[in-house]
């Protein structure tokens, strides 16, 4: 059985070699890019279950999902909820704030949110 093993190894590690110096450099970097990306932080609709974050601002209610940071322009953010056991950050020019949900945050002065970063807890 360990034999087996042996042989199965050394067959992957000489394909792995051949494809390596048999693909050119271009494919190699399509290959990289086709893997999945890194859970990220993204836009959904505000009645969707997966809401972790909402947020509302001068420009209205925006509702946010997912692990990670995502660049937003959100003027005159005045209040937060975060959904779940979740921590939401959000960041401004000289200024983050950060919570850990369930809770609502109401935020005064209000803050001009660029960036926003959620993890789950």
């Amino acid at each position: 059985m360990r034999l087996n093993r042996m042989r199965l190894a050394l067959s992957l590690a000489a394909l792995a070699t051949m494809a390596g110096t048999a693909a050119p450099a271009a494919s190699a970097a399509t290959t990289t890019a086709a893997l999945p990306a890194a859970p990220a932080t993204s836009t959904t609709g505000c009645g969707a279950s997966n809401v972790w974050l909402k947020v509302w601002g001068s420009t209205g209610e925006h509702c946010y999902t997912g692990s990670g940071t995502l660049a937003v322009s959100l003027p005159a953010v005045h209040e937060a909820q975060i959904l779940g056991r979740h921590q939401a950050c959000l960041s401004s020019l000289g200024r983050e704030l950060c919570g850990t949900g369930p809770d609502v945050v109401f935020i005064s002065p209000v803050i001009n949110v660029t960036r926003i970063t959620m993890l789950a807890v």
